[in-house]
């Protein structure tokens, strides 16, 4: 059957094969998978204790936390387990809300979120690492998953804005805790640096 055609035909018709055979595999990681994880490390001038109450309290966390404009307690406080509270988000011209609860506390090192909104769930953990007498090392993780299957598809296209989110807050963060007095003075020559990954 194959006789008559010449090596064009037969490179277009693999070619479009190859095509399809990437499709599905694409659709088939989207709905199976279509989880992707975004991450950011800063290293700030403040003990770990000094750094807590800026992850854990709203009225703190609205001011570092890039694109949360709000935060409405539900149920609890924020650094207690099983604790609820609704997340007002803006970027741009686009508003939405979401429902955060707290899985995992462990004062001054650890804290882990779940948040659940119409666009997504995400999965936020924030490691706090002593690195030295007034040092910390910020480790800010997200795992999100969008809720529409053409979201979980084009996630890398949206994966960068994420992480360039994360950068600016924890960029922030680092400001609000020299200017509020909760970091410490850094030694002369020291300039504090932070890095992001």
């Amino acid at each position: 059957m194959l006789e008559g055609w010449n090596l064009y035909h037969k490179s277009a018709v693999f070619a479009l094969w190859g095509m399809g055979a990437l499709a599905v595999a694409r659709a088939v990681i989207a709905i199976d998978g279509g989880t992707y994880e975004v991450t950011a490390t800063r290293t700030v001038a403040a003990s770990p204790e000094a750094v807590w109450p800026w992850i854990t309290k709203a009225e703190n966390r609205t001011r570092w936390q890039a694109k949360l404009v709000d935060m409405s307690p539900l149920m609890g406080d924020p650094g207690e387990v099983d604790s609820t509270r609704m997340l007002f988000w803006r970027d741009r011209h686009h508003h939405w809300t979401a429902i955060e609860a707290t899985r995992e506390v462990l004062p001054g090192r650890l804290y882990r979120t779940v948040q659940q909104s119409d666009a997504d769930t995400r999965i936020q953990r924030i490691d706090l690492v002593p690195g030295g007498e007034c040092q910390t090392e910020i480790m800010v993780t997200e795992q999100i998953r969008p809720s529409s299957y053409t979201e979980r598809v084009m996630s890398f296209l949206v994966s960068g804005d994420d992480e360039e989110r994360l950068e600016v807050s924890l960029e922030a963060l680092d400001r609000w805790l020299r200017d509020s007095g909760a970091g410490c003075a850094a030694p002369a020559g020291e300039a504090q640096k932070g890095s992001t990954s």
